[in-house]
């Protein structure tokens, strides 16, 4: 039989041949055991940070990002110019203030650490329908929370949950756009 390898980035150790998987150190020993470890570890990464969002939009936001970003649909991720550096979606990201602390739904975050350059930060909001119905003070309080916001980070952005449940993919799409944009503008093309 003609051994073929497979999965060689992730199982160095291991090939593949018609009838079976041969492994050491106790790997998967056929190509199915091979195919339910590489799904659970995308399901794993498909929904990492669930828990901690605090409503559906947030939820459906999360796992379309982590979706586009597992499965290489996020061009604008790849676009960055400086290979080196990577993002991160942050879920319910504390930022500190004099008396207590905001937090905002998610903070999509690029950073390179070979230069150790200062992050930048896009902060995202989702609002839902509860948001519409404010008071004069609940008003206030969140234009007063929105410009201290805008201070803490690169960009700050709102999304309607209406937008996010009809077009989630191009609300991650935006945020993501926006994050190269800014990344661009401070570093440049050649990062």
């Amino acid at each position: 039989m003609t051994k073929v390898p497979i999965a060689q980035a992730v199982f160095d150790n291991v090939s593949h041949t018609s009838d079976d998987l041969i492994t050491a150190n106790g790997m998967p020993t056929n190509l199915l055991d091979v195919w339910q470890v590489d799904l659970h570890y995308l399901n794993e990464l498909l929904i990492n940070d669930l828990s901690e969002t605090k409503s559906p939009i947030e939820k459906i936001f999360l796992l379309t990002y982590n979706y586009l970003k597992l499965t290489d649909h996020l061009d604008e991720l790849t676009k960055l110019p400086l290979s080196s550096a990577f993002t991160n979606l942050v879920c319910q990201y504390q930022v500190p203030n004099k008396k207590s602390s905001y937090y905002v739904d998610f903070m999509l975050c690029a950073s390179d650490p070979i230069t150790s350059a200062e992050p930048v930060k896009v902060f995202i909001e989702l609002d839902g329908h509860a948001f519409h119905e404010k008071t004069k003070e609940q008003v206030t309080y969140d234009k007063q929370r929105e410009r201290f916001l805008s201070t803490k980070c690169d960009a700050l952005l709102r999304f309607s949950g209406s937008e996010v449940f009809n077009d989630t993919y191009g609300c991650v799409r935006e945020a993501t756009k926006t994050l190269m944009e800014k990344w661009i503008s401070r570093y440049g093309k050649d990062g």
